[in-house]
């Protein structure tokens, strides 16, 4: 009977050991992915933040228009209008590729 007993204890061990193994792994994986991703999208904000519509090679836009599929990311940007009326230009939205 004793030995009935310890059998599924330690089956339930291995278990819980290759579970942990096999969320470690399926993490790590997840993780390493988003480091590739984020590291690769990163780049176009050190193109130069806080610089003009045209420094970033963007295109100005009203906030009610929609970016075209070329430039997809809308940003805040020096040089733009901020809305159908702004006549000064001091900060606006401007549509910038992601490459």
């Amino acid at each position: 009977m004793k030995n009935q007993t310890i059998k599924p204890k330690i089956m339930n061990k291995k278990a819980l050991v290759s579970r942990t193994i096999v969320l470690m792994t399926l993490g790590i994986i997840v993780l390493i992915i988003l480091i590739i991703l984020f590291s690769g999208k990163a780049s176009i904000f050190s193109k130069g933040v806080g610089g003009s519509c045209t420094d970033q090679e963007g295109a100005c836009y009203y906030p009610s228009a929609d970016c075209p599929d070329d430039k997809p990311m809308k940003i805040m940007a020096k040089g733009c209008p901020s809305n159908e009326t702004d006549t000064e230009k001091k900060s606006g939205f401007c549509c910038i590729s992601l490459g």
